[in-house]
This record gives structure tokens, C-alpha cells and sequence, in this order.
């Protein structure tokens, strides 16, 4: 057999050479017969250019053709196009056991000179194997394969010189070709069982492992309709995939998970970027078992029934390394935008465009994966990503876009150009997504919400700033008439609202020449002062009707009608009545025979009255009344956080059914004056609460005390939470004598009206409480240690 091989090799060599001539190709060689074109007999040196003269073959395979790094063999067409069509089982242009060469279809003015129309059953277009290195393949076209389009892998055998010790494929480049229409994959290069084999070997099993390929580059590809991946790279550590077109791919997979746009296989990692992959069943990048260090950048994948991008590093060995996916536009993903899986590697999910995936899914993590999430801009429409022309394929982005400077600062990443080539960032930040915007709308600084007295004018700057440096117009809409503006690089607003208390928000926009622009709501509370002297402001008789009184009636508290200003709900409190013998606190004797008593079903019974906006000093008045003898009540109370009694007894007070007044000043600084009642032993209970502002600082106030005894009062034991407001975390330090014998401390952090939100304990002096998961707002975060329970107020933001 191997002698009939070679007769038919040098018979070939007779009828396919032609002589040489002197030809604009500059060919050293010229074939022009279909045939198996072996150097062994035709010598060709490095540096050759072997020639096939423009016509119609049916097979072209050549062996044993090895030039040097600096001298490579070119295989071109000459005189025009060269088609190589069949419909047997082998691959059409076939190169075995080759070096240094370089096939191209540049040998005439058309645009792939050469072109594989068709193949048989399993073969492929162009085939580089059998151990064959250091290969270009460039403009060529390759359609109605029955298999791949182009393959490049020696798969390993019996032969040890395939294995992966013994061999390694260098520098292979595959661009600016057109693949269509293909039976299988458009481009498959690598073997995909990066982890080995199983083959029979003389009787006896052996594991083999397929050849790396290292310095392998795929670009500017146009692959289209391909019946399954559109390109297949494996076992390259250092690829780079980059401005490739993958449109129509996974046509008539001939397996599952065979249908993505590309794929980056076990073993493969290095760079893909700026390629557009548009159209297929499966993901538009698919990454089983890939190696770490592996980045996707600056891609556009739309319209894929599968994920946009999926990543699963569960079957490679843990490495620690890095995945990095940045800047792509992922537009109508069947599934997730991104789905990750495994923890092998450390993902980076940076300035990605994620538009309208199904359900809104658009970052999934599985089997224990993670990912660092920044700067990704997720939209729910197509409309809402502001595209150029959505409906042909343009995903650029337009001045208005909301992924226009909406990305992180990646410039650690040596991120500097964007899908076109172009410099990013343009206007000082990155845009999301593959594109960057040459055009940038102005910006609003954001401006904090703005409290103003009634009695008094006041200023604030609102700054508005064009990247782009383009001049500015300023629209106002649904200002009050207090309001009034200077516009300059700084706009300077002036409020004098006399009287006019409320809470307004007027908007802002400022449009540029592009017709780029923005917009910010301004939010404007103008609060009253309190009198100079002072002033009832509430009265509640609890438990009970409306009473009338001089000055300030007492509002009902009724089971039908409760207060609102106490969490009725959350602390399940109920009303009662109760019986008063002595009555000398001033108050209608009435109040006394009602209460509303903080049952054992519910949390602490709270109060919440809206006061003056600013910080002022406040007198609480506080009526009880005890009617009970068969058991003991004890309770504490706090006013804005400190503790003004623990363990208090009505009985210890004031005896059995004599009316009990306790007055208390505070200082509150948020609007809102907080009183809360813990239980010790039974349930807290109140008749009466009457409040008033002071107008003026209270001679030796301090926060909390007594009125009676203020110049005794001594302060609780101080615990210090900061920062307040918080974010993301707050830390509460205490005094040491609390956390003294072991003895855990609880926070507990509620509501305004009671409901917990979290509980935790501790025995270290300080603590940090998580903020990130609740709404922003006012909360009371109770410190509980064996001394009493001690209560702070918390602003998250």
C-alpha cells in the first residue's frame, strides 16, 4: 500500500507541475492537477511560493512541506480563483506533517481566491495535521462542508509523537477567511478532551493526551450558518480570537451543547474581543473547562437562545487565576446575560451592557460561584439601551444612552481601546458595554436634599458639567415661586420661603448642542421654627376617647381608632381601662382611667411623634396610674435613645390608683421624637403622653434626665455607633464594664414601628452590624447588656 502511495505521488508530481514561468504571483512552483503533492520527491526549499493555477480540483493534499520561521513555504492561487470540490470522505485541502507554511487566497483580485464548496460525509474543508506546525491560512472561502470548515489538530494515537509531551503545535493563524454553510463547526481548532482519552493501543487501554497550541491567533473571520459552533478553539493557552463575525451558527448541531457562537474549550485561554457574534440556538460564548487568565472583552452577542456568555471552571484543576469579562453588549439572551458556575477561578464581571435577557436574568452564579460585579449597566428593552439602529445590528451607543460613562475605572486592565479600536474612555469615564460613545451628555453633580426654615433665606449650588466641553441650557419645570436662580458654571439657587412650610421637589435639565442631556430632582423641605416660648404640641389620652382640656385637647387612643402615632400592630399592645382614687397632676382625672398596655404577643411598644425639623429641646410629660396589686410591673423607657428609667414601678412611684406624672426633656435633632417601652417583668403601660416644645435651651438641660432631678442626673453608660448615617455597616463600640463575667450583649435593630430587622449578640467591645440589605430610613437599634437596654437611633442611607 505505501508503495502504490508513492508511485502515485510522483505520477501527480509529472501531470500537476507546470514549468516554471515568470507570472505577476511570483511563483517558484505551479500546480495545476488535483492530487497528493509530497516534498519528500518534489524538494521545495523555504521560501518557496508554490502556485496552483486558477481552475477546478477535487482533492489538493500536500505532505512534508517545512520552511523556517524566516523563510516559509506560500501555497497560493494564481490567475484567478482556485475551487476544490467533492463527495468523498476526505478533506478537501489537506496539509500532513507541515511546517512554516503559509496557504493563501491572495493570488488574485478576488477577495478569497481560494474556495472549498463541498465535501462528503465527515470531511472537512481544509484540514492541518499529522503533526504540522507554524501554519497560516488566510482568504479563504469554505462552504458546503460535511463537516468543519477548517480544522487544524493532530488528534493524539498509538504514535507517541502525538502526545502532548512529545509534541506542540506553535503559531498558527487563521484570518480574514469566509466560512458558510458548513455540516459541522466553521472553525475547529485544538482537540476538545483537554483532560485526555481513552484508545485501545495492541490490546491494551491507554490514556493520551491531546498537543497544546501556543501562540494561536483567529481574526477577522466572517463565519456564517455553521450546523454547530461558529468557532472552536481548545488546548490553547494563549489565544487570541479577536474581530471574527459569527452569525446563523449551531444550524443542525450533531450533539448537544454543540450550538454556540464560540467556544473556548478545556484548556484554552488567553483573549477574545471584538468579536460580533449574532444569531444561534446556543450561547454566544461558550467557556467549559477553560483555563485561567482567560478575558472577553469589548464583544457584541444579541439574539442567542442560550446565555450570552457561560463560564464553568469546575472540571479544571484549581488555579486561583483570574477570569475577566468586561465591556461586551449581550442584547436578547434566551437565558441569563452571563451564567458562571464553579469557584476555581476569581471572576471579574466589569462594565458589561446587559440588555433584555429572558426574565431579566442577567448575572446567574452556580455550583458555589462568585463574581465581582462592577459598572454593568442591566436594562430590561432593547428601547431602554438607546441604540443607534437596534433593528439592523448597530449597538452603538447614542449621547442619551444610559451606558454612557455608567463603567467603572478599568484602566488596571489595560482596557484602552473599545470594539471599533477606538480610545476609551472618551469624556473622562468608560461607557458600558463594547462601544464607547464619541459623544457625552452633560452631567448633574448630585445635589443632597435641602431643609430650609421657614423664617430665613437660604442658598445652594447645583454644578452641571459637559465632558465634551459643549455650552449648556438650563430648563426648569414645577419650581415655587420662592425659588429663584443665578445660571453660570455654577447654578446658584436661592430660597426665601416666608412662611411657605411644605416639602417641594422642582427638576432641573441641562441639554447640550448633541442633544445630550440630564436631569436631577431637587428636594426641598421647608420646616417651621418653633415659638419662642413654649408651646403644647401633642396630647394623647392612650388607651382612650377624645377629652377635652384647656389649650390642647387629649386625642383619642381607642381600640377602633388608635393612635396614630404608636405601633399598634407590631408591639400588639391593647387598650384598658382602670380605676383612680387621687388625682393631683394637673391632667384630666379621665386620662387616668384608660391606658394602652405593650402586650407579651408583639414587640416593644413605640411612639413617634413628627417634631420640628432642626435640633431643639423638648418637655415629655408622661401620666401612670396603678390599679393592680396582685402582681408587680417593671419596665424601661427610652426617649430618643437614652434611657430615662429601668426597671420602673408605677407602684414604687406613686402606691395603688394615685395618678403618677413624670416629666423629661430631650433634645431631637431628625424630625421624629421617639419614645419606647421594654418589658422586664410584665407588660409596660401608659395613660398619658404630652409633649411641648421649649423654644429655647432648658437652663442645665441634659439629654434624657428628670426634670425633678436634673442637677443629680447622671448619664447612662455611653455606646458609640458610627458612621451615622451609614451605608453598608455601622460599628457600635460599648464600655467594657458591660461585657465584663462573658456575658453577651444583643442588638437588636427595629423599625420605627417595630418590627425586628435583625438580631444578633456579641462579647467583643466592638462590633460591626451589616446595613447592605435593608431600606434606607430611620431605625432604633437597642443595645441590650445586664445592666438595661440601652437605645440608639440609626439613619441608613
Amino acid at each position: 500500500m505505501k508503495k502504490s502511495f508513492l508511485l502515485g505521488s510522483l505520477l501527480l508530481m509529472g501531470a500537476g507541475l507546470l514549468p516554471l514561468r515568470a507570472q505577476n504571483c511570483g511563483c517558484t512552483r505551479t500546480i495545476s492537477a488535483s492530487g497528493i503533492y509530497n516534498n519528500q520527491q518534489m524538494q521545495v526549499q523555504p521560501g518557496e511560493v508554490v502556485c496552483i493555477q486558477a481552475g477546478t480540483y477535487s482533492l489538493l493534499r500536500f505532505l512534508n512541506f517545512q520552511g523556517t520561521a524566516s523563510q516559509p513555504i506560500t501555497f497560493k492561487n494564481c490567475g484567478g480563483a482556485v475551487t476544490i470540490a467533492h463527495n468523498t470522505y476526505y478533506s478537501a485541502l489537506d496539509f500532513q506533517n507541515s511546517k512554516y507554511i503559509r496557504v493563501t487566497g491572495t493570488g488574485s483580485a478576488d477577495p478569497y481566491g481560494i474556495r472549498i464548496t463541498a465535501t462528503g460525509g465527515p470531511a472537512s474543508g481544509v484540514s492541518v495535521g499529522a503533526l504540522s506546525t507554524n501554519v497560516e491560512l488566510d482568504h479563504l472561502e469554505v462552504s458546503g462542508t460535511g463537516f468543519a470548515g477548517i480544522m487544524v489538530k493532530t488528534d493524539p494515537n498509538c504514535d507517541s509523537l502525538t502526545w502532548r509531551s512529545n509534541f506542540v503545535m506553535n503559531d498558527v493563524k487563521v484570518h480574514h477567511n469566509y466560512i458558510h454553510h458548513t455540516g459541522g463547526e466553521g472553525l475547529y481548532i485544538g482537540n476538545t478532551s483537554y483532560d485526555g482519552f481513552t484508545i485501545n493501543c495492541n490490546g491494551q487501554s491507554r490514556v493520551v493526551y491531546p498537543h497544546l497550541i501556543y501562540g494561536l491567533k483567529v481574526y477577522e473571520n466572517r463565519v456564517d450558518s455553521t450546523g454547530a459552533d461558529g468557532i472552536q478553539v481548545a488546548c490553547t493557552p494563549d489565544a487570541e480570537v479577536y474581530n471574527n463575525v459569527v452569525t446563523n451558527f449551531g444550524r443542525d448541531p450533531f450533539a448537544q451543547f454543540q450550538d454556540n457562537g464560540i467556544q473556548v474549550g478545556g484548556g484554552a485561554g488567553g483573549v477574545c474581543y471584538s468579536n460580533l457574534v449574532i444569531n444561534g440556538p446556543g450561547n454566544g460564548f461558550s467557556m467549559p473547562g477553560y483555563q485561567g487568565g482567560l478575558r472577553i472583552i469589548n464583544n457584541v452577542i444579541a439574539s442567542v437562545g442560550g446565555m450570552g456568555i457561560f463560564a464553568d471552571d469546575r472540571t479544571v484543576p484549581a488555579q486561583g487565576s483570574t477570569l475577566l469579562l468586561a465591556h461586551n453588549t449581550i442584547v436578547t439572551s434566551g437565558l441569563e446575560s452571563i451564567r458562571l458556575y464553579g469557584t476555581r477561578t476569581n471572576k471579574k464581571v466589569y462594565n458589561n451592557l446587559l440588555v433584555a435577557p429572558q426574565n431579566n436574568a442577567y448575572i446567574g452564579h452556580m455550583s458555589g460561584a462568585t463574581s465581582d460585579d462592577q459598572g454593568n449597566r442591566k436594562l430590561s428593552t432593547v428601547a431602554a439601551a438607546q441604540f443607534v439602529n437596534s433593528s439592523t445590528r448597530d449597538y452603538h451607543l447614542t449621547v442619551n444612552s444610559p451606558a454612557v460613562n455608567a463603567g467603572i475605572n478599568v484602566s488596571t486592565w489595560n482596557i484602552t481601546k473599545d470594539f471599533d479600536g477606538n480610545t476609551r474612555p472618551l469624556g473622562g469615564k468608560y461607557d458600558a458595554g463594547a462601544y464607547e460613545s464619541f459623544l457625552n451628555p452633560p452631567v448633574f453633580s448630585p445635589v443632597a436634599s435641602q431643609s430650609v426654615p421657614n423664617n430665613s433665606t437660604s442658598t445652594f449650588n447645583i454644578i452641571a458639567t459637559d465632558p465634551d466641553g459643549d455650552s449648556l441650557t438650563l430648563t426648569t419645570y414645577n419650581v415655587p415661586s420662592f425659588v429663584t436662580f443665578q445660571t453660570g458654571d455654577t447654578i446658584v439657587v436661592t430660597a426665601a420661603p416666608q412662611g411657605n412650610v411644605g416639602n417641594y421637589t422642582f427638576s432641573l435639565v441641562v441639554t447640550d448642542p448633541t442633544g445630550g442631556k440630564d436631569s436631577i430632582a431637587v428636594q426641598l423641605q421647608v420646616y417651621a421654627v418653633p415659638p419662642s416660648t413654649p408651646t403644647l404640641m401633642f396630647r394623647v389620652n392612650a388607651g382612650g376617647p377624645e377629652i377635652s382640656d384647656t389649650g390642647m385637647n387629649w386625642s383619642a387612643d381607642t381600640q377602633t381608632t388608635p393612635s396614630i402615632y404608636t405601633n399598634v400592630a407590631q408591639a400588639a399592645s391593647v387598650p384598658g381601662v382602670t380605676v383612680v382614687s387621687t388625682n393631683t397632676t394637673g391632667a384630666p382625672t379621665a386620662i387616668f382611667e384608660t391606658f394602652r398596655r405593650d402586650s407579651q404577643g408583639g414587640g416593644d411598644m413605640i411612639w413617634n411623634f413628627p417634631v420640628y425639623q432642626g435640633t431643639y429641646w423638648y418637655e415629655v410629660n408622661l401620666f401612670f396610674n396603678e390599679s393592680v396589686s396582685g402582681s408587680q410591673r417593671l419596665f424601661h423607657m427610652s426617649l430618643e435613645g437614652s434611657s430615662i428609667a429601668q426597671n420602673f414601678e408605677i407602684r414604687a412611684e406613686a402606691g395603688l390608683r394615685n395618678a403618677l406624672k413624670k416629666t423629661y426633656l430631650v433634645q431631637v435633632s431628625d424630625g421624629f421624637l421617639t419614645l419606647q417601652f421594654g418589658r422586664s417583668l410584665n407588660d409596660p403601660m401608659i395613660l398619658g403622653i404630652e409633649i411641648k416644645s421649649l423654644g429655647s435651651t432648658p437652663p442645665n438641660a441634659r439629654m434624657g434626665a428628670e426634670v425633678a432631678y436634673l442637677p443629680a442626673a447622671t448619664p447612662a453608660k455611653e455606646w458609640i455607633c458610627y458612621p451615622n448615617p451609614a451605608r453598608d455597616e455601622i460599628t457600635i463600640e460599648g464600655p467594657l464594664a458591660d461585657l465584663s463575667a462573658g456575658q453577651a450583649v444583643e442588638f437588636v435593630l427595629r423599625d420605627l414601628n417595630g418590627k425586628t430587622i435583625s438580631r444578633t449578640s456579641t462579647t467583643q467591645a466592638s462590633e460591626k452590624l451589616p446595613l447592605t440589605d435593608i431600606t434606607p430610613g430611620l431605625y432604633l437599634l437597642n443595645i441590650v447588656t445586664r445592666e438595661g437596654t440601652v437605645v440608639k437611633k440609626i439613619v441608613k442611607q
